[in-house]
């Protein structure tokens, strides 16, 4: 007796986007929520598409009206070469797709998330994209979200969710400005780790610091620019909460610092005593 051979696609209703393309690049669009089309990503995948065109099995996502949801770059690289565009439609796609396209994809940057959830109105991100433009040149967007933040939401997930809540006490902005200061006076420094500024260890010990009572701040800062010894590593917290407690209690007979470890962490204590 015969046996007829059984497939898993014959119990599966086929009801997946199909696959189109397209010479017609006038029927995309950019969405203002998307991020901004980076040049040198385009030229990079020119390259690429011109060594080997395997963009009809990658094609570009777009909604009904021709939006496009996810493959921007690829269409730039594929409108420059004069190449067919493969896409699939997702009739119902909205700007949260597109967010989470992308981060799944891991395609975006945080700075990518910031700008689409910005243009969208979110009012956390607004505060905090003005505070990005105080500090740019000085601190990254991930170390930004280290000291505008609150709670468990501080991490990046909850950024590239919406979720973020900026948190601009008067108390952070202070520690941070002197946070500033103290980088242009250090940065002058032979020696100077040009990556201290993306440590978050060094961070953490700069807000624990500055938020510290009792600690005068001229007394540091002059000792600081006096400083003749060089950076030592900072790969820790404690590292770094040492080397500026020890710039501070330098040659002081007065109050000094001392850092007090705990189980989970390390704290500074201000004592009025003399010693340590």
């Amino acid at each position: 007796m015969s046996r007829k051979s059984i497939h898993l696609k014959d119990f599966i209703e086929d009801d997946s986007p199909k696959v189109e393309h397209t010479t017609d690049y006038e029927f995309f669009k950019l969405r203002g929520d998307n991020r901004l089309v980076d040049t040198r990503h385009v030229n990079r995948l020119i390259a690429s598409i011109t060594a080997n065109d395997l963009t009809m099995y990658n094609p570009i996502m777009v909604d009904s009206s021709g939006y496009v949801i996810d493959g921007q770059h690829r269409l730039a690289a594929l409108r420059t070469l004069r190449k067919p565009v493969y896409y699939i439609v997702m009739p119902e796609a909205d700007a949260n797709d597109i967010v989470t396209v992308n981060k799944v994809n891991k395609n975006w940057s945080p700075a990518d998330y910031l700008d689409s959830f910005v243009s969208r109105g979110y009012e956390e991100y607004i505060a905090f994209k003005k505070a990005q433009d105080l500090n740019e040149g000085f601190f990254t967007i991930t170390t930004l979200l280290y000291w505008f933040s609150s709670g468990k939401e501080r991490d990046l997930k909850a950024f590239k969710d919406g979720k973020y809540k900026f948190d601009p006490s008067d108390e952070i902005k202070y520690a941070l400005a002197k946070t500033k200061r103290l980088v242009a006076i250090a940065e002058n420094y032979d020696g100077f780790p040009r990556n201290l500024l993306n440590n978050s260890a060094f961070h953490a010990a700069c807000k624990e610091f500055f938020t510290c009572k009792g600690i005068l701040m001229e007394r540091f800062f002059n000792k600081l620019s006096d400083l003749r010894r060089p950076f030592p590593p900072i790969n820790t917290k404690r590292q770094a909460l040492q080397f500026l407690a020890d710039i501070y209690n330098n040659k002081t007979r007065g109050p000094r610092i001392s850092i007090i470890d705990t189980s989970k962490n390390c704290i500074l204590k201000y004592n009025m005593k003399n010693t340590i």
